[in-house]
């Protein structure tokens, strides 16, 4: 156990005064003495934090030097009973560690992050928790709880266990394969999440429940297998399903090519494709009716996918970071695009837009940096912030004329009745007066338009927001009204065009 203790001199050693021979007798010597005394016989405090409740202590953090931790099982002379979440949360030096029989109570994720730890032991006596092979477990050792970070290659999971904790696996890189034993019924959320190194999995019958994201993340996931026996879920072609293959619920991250989904599939979970990077393409069945947030997401290889009409809604991060996609046809029965939902799709040059949709959320094509122009429906109430943001080819945003919401003069997006301006396409370039019915001007809403030249900004307006015209570079001329009684942070930042005295007053250079 390491302690925080000042070093002194002269040194008390296990009660010994230690100090120099013209100190040992005389008035100061005694008094030294009597000071070191008192000071020796306080307890030493280990370098733990932790939170006193009702003459107990649950710790909260560790911030010491140890590899080998043998947490004490009193501090202060109060018992240890508990172990806080995250309380060792990146103590990356940790290679082993000892839980004493004190402890009563481990909360979630408490060695996250513990990169480098390779066992955990529980004393004998404790009543709760045990330890068989380094993997902490239940007394009766039928929950596994947690699998250090550290250890490599293939576990067999004992016998006994029926249930897998939430996170128990979770970060175990170098785990390359793990036997399931046929008692377990339960895997928990993130249970195997980061698993980087497992390239097959079986499940056995007796497993009915599996948690959201257990598989996610692991990258080197060829195939998911589960026995015929299982009542709950089956797999196809090494795909997890549901047991009447009506949910769709993991394809492995490295199973690549081409995908057709089973015509029984009615439901597509979230993340059920997440990172798989060499998926190039995947046929959706018109049985299909839902596709959970963020299935599709970051399937940089995926170039080409159609969405039946079947599908009312794009969900959140449906097909984020989807750079392989050049087109997307969204069908005429979807009503909404999520949040994010075609968020970083570089490659993306076209994108229609049908006229039932009524909204599109917070960033669904922010970094599409290959869209040119856009059309907007009539049927668009709603548009998030940033849902075109940062599309660095954008030339022109048209609205259909009968949108009672938005409007778009001159190819910029603003509100019907013209009072707010919500986006200067980025690659739109020249010259631009903004209307006369503007009152403000909204955070980012001119930002890295760099082929922008000259601005006028009307009388109407009373405020310019946060980062409004930031890293608008081409940027060399800029009429201020009087009227203008509100500049935001960074406004006018990177206007590296500007000339002296303008930039000395918009950005107070």
């Amino acid at each position: 156990m390491s302690v925080a203790a000042a070093s002194t001199f002269p040194l008390c050693m296990n009660g010994i005064f230690l100090w120099p021979r013209a100190l040992r007798f005389g008035r100061l010597g005694r008094l030294l003495g009597i000071l070191l005394f008192c000071f020796c016989a306080l307890p030493l405090r280990a370098e733990f934090s932790y939170q006193e409740t009702s003459g107990s202590l649950t710790i909260t953090g560790y911030s010491g030097p140890e590899t080998n931790l043998v947490i004490p099982s009193t501090i202060n002379n109060l018992p240890v009973i508990g172990i806080r979440d995250y309380a060792f949360w990146g103590c990356s030096g940790l290679t082993s560690v000892t839980i004493p029989s004190s402890v009563t109570s481990i909360s979630d994720s408490v060695f996250q992050y513990c990169s480098g730890l390779t066992s955990i032991n529980v004393e004998p006596q404790n009543t709760v928790y045990s330890s068989l092979d380094g993997v902490l477990l239940s007394k009766d050792q039928t929950n596994l709880i947690l699998f250090p970070a550290a250890r490599k290659g293939a576990y067999g999971i004992p016998s006994s266990v029926t249930s897998i904790r939430d996170s128990a696996f979770q970060n175990c890189s170098g785990l390359t394969s793990v036997t399931i034993p046929s008692g377990v019924t339960s895997i928990g959320k993130n249970a195997f999440q980061y698993c980087s190194g497992l390239t097959s999995l079986t499940i056995p019958s007796s497993v009915t429940t599996i948690g959201d994201s257990a598989f996610q993340y692991c990258g080197g996931l060829t195939s998911v297998t589960v026995e015929p026996q299982n009542t709950a879920y089956s797999s196809l072609a090494g795909v997890l399903l549901n047991k009447d293959q009506t949910n769709l619920i993991l394809f492995p991250a490295r199973k690549n090519g081409s995908y057709t989904i089973p015509s029984s599939v009615t439901s597509i979970g979230k993340n059920a494709f997440w990172e798989c990077s060499e998926l190039t393409s995947v046929t959706i069945p018109s049985s299909v009716t839902s596709i959970g947030n963020n299935a599709f997401g970051h399937c940089s290889g995926l170039t080409s996918i159609i969405i039946p009409n079947s599908v009312t809604s794009i969900g959140a991060g449906q097909f984020q970071n989807c750079s392989g996609l050049t087109s997307v046809t969204i069908p005429s029965g979807v009503t909404s695009i999520g949040n994010y939902a075609f968020w970083d799709c570089n490659g993306l040059t076209s994108v229609t837009i049908p006229n039932n949709v009524t909204s599109i959320g917070h960033g669904a094509f922010q970094y599409c940096s290959g869209l040119k122009s856009i059309i907007i429906p009539s049927s668009v109430t709603s548009i998030g912030d940033n849902a075109f943001g940062d599309c660095n080819g954008l030339t022109s945003i048209t609205v259909e004329p009968q949108n009672t919401a938005y409007s778009s003069p001159d190819g910029v997006l603003l509100s019907k009745d013209q009072t707010n301006l919500i986006l200067f396409p980025a690659a739109k370039k020249g010259a631009y007066v903004i209307p006369s019915g503007i009152t403000s001007i909204g955070n980012g809403q001119f930002q890295n338009c760099s082929g922008l030249t000259s601005v006028i900004i009307p009388g109407s307006v009373t405020s310019i927001g946060n980062n409004a015209f930031n890293g608008c570079s081409g940027l060399t001329s800029l009429t201020i009204p009087s009227s203008v009684t509100t500049i935001g942070d960074s406004a006018f930042w990177g206007c590296s065009g500007l000339t002296e005295p303008v930039r000395s007053f918009v950005c107070g250079s």
